[in-house]
């Protein structure tokens, strides 16, 4: 990536942060959980990637692997069961497992209870604060 549409992108994140006290990550998919979803955040100099990979659907658990990583924010004050949400057929799901979070890096896998397989869904992670 360059580093004009580098510098492009944080402009625009930086202004959107500013008009927000909270910032939600969103990524949606008509997939076949082979693909990646990647929410990145950056405000004052505060980065936190979040990588969510849908992995299988098996009598009605929805497996989702993640990691989050950040160099500035302590990962263990974020909850997974409160902060994630899977919306799909107008519903949405909070996870009915997730590892709790600690240190800079976290990854492992959390689980939703679902009716069905999900096909066309969203993903959304609430809750990081903006520093200012």
């Amino acid at each position: 990536m360059s580093n004009k549409m580098l510098a492009i992108i944080i402009l625009i994140v930086l202004v959107g942060g500013a008009l927000f006290a909270s910032f939600q990550f969103k990524g949606s998919k008509n997939n076949d959980y082979n693909d990646l979803f990647s929410f990145n955040r950056i405000a004052d100099g505060d980065e936190v990637t979040i990588t969510l990979q849908p992995q299988s659907y098996s009598n009605g658990k929805f497996n989702v692997e993640f990691s989050i990583n950040t160099h500035s924010v302590e990962l263990s004050q974020f909850n997974l069961k409160e902060i994630v949400t899977l919306e799909y057929d107008g519903k949405s799901f909070k996870p009915f497992s997730a590892p709790e979070l600690s240190g800079h890096h976290s990854s492992g896998i959390f689980t939703f209870e679902v009716d069905k397989k999900p096909l066309n869904y969203e993903f959304k992670v609430e809750g990081f604060k903006i520093l200012v």
